[in-house]
């Protein structure tokens, strides 16, 4: 029988106590739900998350962490989310690949779970599941126990590294018109500013490596709506967190090409996966032949292949070039859930008025 215990833990290092047997148990689908990923993001907060832990028959199976927030003052009702803090400066540390930690085999019985025992407070109005790939876990839970959702869907990118034509030297999903643009660039590049080399991070100097991307990216998003995340001292401090305690499993990449800098690259590896985490690019080099994201990436693509990796995963967000060297699309669902119809045609009220009241 499945039971849920919910905590507020006092520190970092009694949450992991709690959990640690699962957590070192647990098949994460990726590096967002490793511990070391967590911890480092819960060592930003000031406020930790509550802890819900699933048990069978006294055995945890899986837990999550869930903060939660008013969605409504008067009368008070809370909101949910799922590893995120629900405020926009502390959650640009983004998690995709979201979801509950514990075994595969257990991932429903904990769903249904958490669902059981958050809804269970009145007080509860929705929960919000940011960026998962378990969606059809979620849904068969939602349905089962009577509840709604709203759904949003964000496309994935990435590339099967098996798929190389040796007699080619080529990927063989990438497009003819792609690989002549790839070679154009390539051809500008070493003809007008010299070889094109990689030079890896190491532990002595892979935050030097980080902070030099952060002002080649900060240079070309200061301007957008979020803004660099260079900028947020919390962004920061989770990833200085998170280089130093795990620079083995993370290459931070100098790309070069003669003595012009292309840019840098933040992939963190995990299993036989490499993911694309963030870029700072040379946009100073405008040249109309070269395209620094395609070249830097393919380039990286076929080292990784060499290294025996299988995928090379672009996460979520659509470019252009992630459609153009990708060989599988795929979908991540951020899902609103609501105890019941009447709790959402509440919000949508609520929402109306606040509409109405800041004319």
């Amino acid at each position: 029988m499945e039971t849920t215990s919910i905590f507020s833990p006092s520190s970092v290092d009694c949450l992991v106590e709690k959990v640690s047997n699962i957590f070192n148990e647990s098949d994460p689908s990726s590096f967002f739900l490793d511990k070391q990923w967590i911890t480092s993001w819960l060592s930003t907060l000031d406020e930790l998350p509550d802890i819900y832990i699933f048990k069978n028959d006294d055995e945890i199976i899986g837990f999550a962490l869930l903060s939660r927030r008013k969605a409504i003052t008067f009368p008070p009702f809370f909101e949910g989310f799922l590893n995120q803090r629900g405020q926009s400066h502390l959650d640009q540390i983004w998690i995709e690949y979201n979801g509950i930690i514990c075994r595969k085999e257990n991932i429903y019985e904990c769903i249904s779970a958490l669902l059981k025992a958050f809804f269970k407070d009145k007080r509860n109005l929705r929960l919000t599941v940011s960026m998962t790939t378990d969606f059809k876990c979620w849904q068969e839970a939602i349905s089962e126990a009577g509840y709604i959702s709203q759904n949003t869907e964000v496309l994935g990118f990435k590339s099967d590294l098996s798929l190389w034509q040796n007699e080619f030297k080529k990927f063989e999903f990438i497009s003819k018109n792609t690989h002549s643009q790839l070679k154009r660039s390539i051809n500008t590049i070493e003809k007008s500013l010299g070889k094109i080399s990689f030079s890896f991070a190491s532990k002595d100097n892979i935050l030097n490596y980080f902070f030099e991307l952060g002002e080649l990216h900060k240079k070309r998003w200061n301007d957008s709506e979020e803004g660099s995340g260079f900028d947020n001292q919390s962004f920061v401090q989770h990833h200085v967190n998170f280089l130093t305690s795990n620079s083995q499993n993370i290459d931070l990449v100098k790309v070069s090409a003669g003595s012009e800098t292309l840019g840098y690259v933040y992939n963190i590896k995990f299993n036989k996966t490499v993911y694309f985490y963030c870029s700072g690019l040379n946009y100073d080099i405008t040249h109309k032949h070269i395209k620094p994201g395609y070249t830097i990436h393919h380039e990286l693509m076929k080292h990784y292949r060499k290294l025996g990796y299988r995928w090379y995963d672009f996460l979520g967000g659509y470019a252009r070039y992630k459609d153009s060297l990708c060989s599988v699309k795929y979908q991540f669902k951020t899902l609103t859930i609501y105890h019941s119809s009447g709790q959402f045609k509440l919000t949508q009220i609520a929402k109306k008025l606040i509409s109405f009241l800041t004319l």
